[in-house]
């Protein structure tokens, strides 16, 4: 037996307003650092571009970690654009992967005779925004081990709906966990 599901990255709600962060971050940050004309004091010595001041003084390469972290956070914001994350079953094995591109964060793969049950866990988060609630579906093995299948989902639905398609693919009845998330309906 094959079966394959998909889930995307980019339902995440505050991923527009972190493109726009991420821009603005870009443009001030390596605006300033590109295009700084201005003379500046180095050790005594008038340096008219940063490349170079940090010729006399490599402390000054500093200034390049806010490009650097605009750099990191375009990635981010391009990954949660073009990935998502793969759930395949196919030859005894239950196994993930993210992608097209590199992503941190471990694929797993689990025989299905070792799955019990999958559920679905609820979190909370905080951001800058207050507290928010994410979800978790997980995998309960027949030695009690609990393991993460899939985290930060924002929508209660597309977590059920990734548990329900796990456990209808591999026969499992649905049972109740302890710290599962009740069935509820999202409006």
């Amino acid at each position: 037996m094959q079966a394959v599901i998909h889930r995307d990255w980019k339902k995440n709600k505050s991923m527009s307003l972190h493109f726009f962060y991420t821009v603005f971050w870009n443009v001030l940050s390596w605006g300033g650092v590109i295009n700084y004309k201005g003379p500046m004091q180095v050790n005594g010595t008038q340096c008219h571009t940063i490349f170079e001041a940090i010729s006399k003084e490599p402390l000054v390469a500093v200034v390049f970690l806010f490009p650097c972290l605009g750099l990191v956070m375009l990635y981010s914001c391009i990954a949660h654009w073009k990935n998502r994350t793969e759930f395949k079953i196919e030859d005894g094995s239950f196994k993930t992967s993210k992608g097209p591109l590199p992503w941190m964060g471990k694929s797993i793969s689990i025989s299905v005779n070792d799955i019990k049950q999958a559920y679905v866990q609820e979190y909370v988060t905080s951001s800058d925004n207050g507290q928010l609630n994410r979800y978790r579906v997980m995998v309960l093995l027949h030695s009690s081990a609990e393991v993460v299948v899939d985290s930060d989902i924002c929508d209660y639905d597309d977590a059920r709906h990734l548990e329900m398609w796990l456990e209808n693919k591999l026969g499992i009845v649905d049972t109740s966990i302890p710290g599962e998330v009740e069935y509820k309906k999202v409006a």
